[in-house]
């Protein structure tokens, strides 16, 4: 289960840092390939989540970190058709929102 876990945080680590990194470098540069990664992290998110969920006993607060964790899949997909920093800004806020639980764990 530890690597589960460990694999749920790389994720969202790639996830969030490709945000801010490329937000503060390369605003523009984020549609493409960057979506892809986006879309690549949140589905091994989601996977990990439901692994944890049906091998033992479930992670804290798990049906909002799910939520979360698919809320932010919403907006990187919004981020295609929607011009502008906001569903971005919608992603890494959710992110860190979601990596607070890995702090208090």
């Amino acid at each position: 289960m530890p690597l589960v876990r460990y694999l749920a945080l790389m994720a969202l680590v790639v996830w969030i840092g490709g945000l801010i990194a490329v937000g503060l470098v390369a605003p523009g540069a984020w549609r493409g390939r960057g979506d892809l990664i986006a879309f690549a992290c949140g589905a091994v998110l989601i996977a990990c989540y439901l692994i944890l969920k049906l091998v033992g006993p479930p992670p804290h607060a798990f049906p909002i970190r799910l939520g979360l964790a698919a809320a932010m899949l919403a907006a990187a997909l919004a981020g295609r058709f929607v011009a502008g920093p906001a569903p971005a800004a919608v992603e890494t806020a959710l992110g860190l929102v979601l990596l607070t639980w890995y702090v208090r764990e």
